[in-house]
């Protein structure tokens, strides 16, 4: 199944973008209270994987497996979901950090179908203004390196 997948090019370091996106610093220890303000209950921990669990809007609970990889990415694996799977990758380049979310569907067939299809007519602009514009915008702000 393809994936599907929003690029931003934000204007600063790797680790400054890591550390802003996951709330996960890119070097030393992780505070457990910032990333449950910001993922949910933390319900376990084993090295730098955490599962925690969060309820949305409509009150439906969920459980996701966080991986960090600082600085370079965040995988994010729905435990109990048939959506899709998460992965965002920081890479820097002469212009600052190349910031990628994929997208890795887990349905198949015609769900995964009309999913892709909606995300590539409307989702795709809508998503990248909620997810990285206010990030890009935070570091347009700052001097670059």
């Amino acid at each position: 199944m393809p994936e599907i997948t929003i690029t931003a090019q934000v204007p600063a370091q790797t680790s400054a973008v890591f550390t802003h996106v996951t709330a996960f610093p890119a070097q030393g220890e992780p505070d457990a209270r910032q990333l449950e303000s910001r993922y949910g209950r933390l319900e376990s921990q084993d090295g730098q994987d955490f599962i925690f669990c969060s309820t949305n809007s409509e009150g439906v609970e969920s459980r996701l497996l966080y991986i960090f990889s600082p600085p370079h990415q965040r995988e994010m694996r729905h435990l109990d979901s048939d959506w899709a799977d998460r992965t965002d990758t920081f890479v820097q380049n002469p212009n600052g950090t190349e910031w990628n979310i994929t997208w890795q569907p887990k349905s198949k067939g015609a769900p995964f179908l009309i999913r892709w299809l909606f995300f590539r007519w409307k989702d795709r602009q809508r998503l990248y203004d909620q997810i990285m514009q206010p990030v890009v915008d935070h570091f347009q702000t700052q001097d670059f390196y």
